[in-house]
C-alpha cells in the first residue's frame, strides 16, 4: 500500500478508483464508504427511468441523449444492462482529482481496446486503481436481490430473476477473471476492507 500513498501525495493529475463486481456484491455500499472518507463520486449518465425522488444516484438521459452523447465522443465506462445503457462523461473523467466510479469488468480487461479503462487513464494522466467487489454467499446474494425487489427497485418479478441469475453467473466466473487480468486488482470481501482502503488510499 506504500506505493499507492506515494503516488497520492506526487500525483498531480489525480486518482481514480474503479470498482467492478457482480450484481449484489455491495458495490454501492462500498462506494460510499469511500465517499464517507473524503472521495468524490462519478455519476454515470444512464437511460433507465427514474425511481422516484430519492432516486439519485446516477444523471438520467433518454436513449436519443445518450447515444447522441456516445456518437460524439463525450462517454466512458461505458455498459449496456438490463436494456439500459450507462457511461461516465469523459469530461467528469477528466476534472476528477480523487473520485471513484462504478464500473463493469470489460471495461477494465482489455476487451475493449482503446476504449478500455486503463487505456482512458493513461491518455488522460490519471492514476486508475482498480478494486473487486467480490461476491457473497450464494444465501446472502438471493437475499440482497429480493430486497431490491421488495423495495421496488426492481419493476417486476422478471427483472428479479434475470438479475439474479446474472448475479449468480458473475459470482461463478468473476474470480476466475480477476485473476487473469494483467494490472493489479484490491480485493474487497467486505465493509471492514472497504474502510481500511479508503483510509490507505486517502
Amino acid at each position: 500500500m506504500e506505493k499507492w500513498k506515494k503516488f497520492l501525495k506526487e500525483s498531480q493529475q489525480g486518482t481514480i478508483l474503479a470498482i467492478f463486481g457482480p450484481s449484489g456484491s455491495g458495490k454501492s455500499r462500498q462506494k460510499n464508504i469511500f465517499k464517507e472518507n473524503g472521495w468524490d463520486e462519478m455519476v454515470s449518465l444512464v437511460t433507465r427511468p427514474r425511481r422516484g425522488e430519492k432516486d439519485i444516484e446516477y444523471d438520467f438521459a433518454t436513449e436519443e441523449e445518450w447515444q447522441k452523447e456516445f456518437q460524439e465522443g463525450n462517454l466512458v465506462n461505458t455498459n449496456q444492462y438490463g436494456g439500459n445503457f450507462y457511461g461516465v462523461k469523459i469530461s467528469d473523467f477528466r476534472n476528477a482529482n480523487k473520485a471513484i466510479l462504478v464500473t463493469d469488468i470489460t471495461n477494465v480487461d482489455g476487451s475493449r481496446g482503446d476504449n478500455d479503462l486503463n487505456k482512458v487513464a493513461e491518455r488522460e494522466g490519471k492514476r486508475l486503481i482498480l478494486l473487486f467487489s467480490a461476491p457473497p454467499v450464494e444465501k446472502e446474494l438471493i437475499r440482497r436481490h429480493k430486497e431490491r425487489m421488495e423495495s421496488g427497485e426492481y419493476s417486476s418479478t422478471e427483472e428479479y430473476e434475470m438479475r439474479l441469475q446474472k448475479a449468480r453467473e458473475e459470482s461463478d466466473t468473476m474470480h476466475d477473471k480477476v485473476k487473469g487480468l494483467s494490472v493489479e486488482v484490491h480485493t474487497i470481501y467486505n465493509d471492514d476492507d472497504a474502510q481500511g482502503l479508503a483510509r490507505t488510499l486517502a
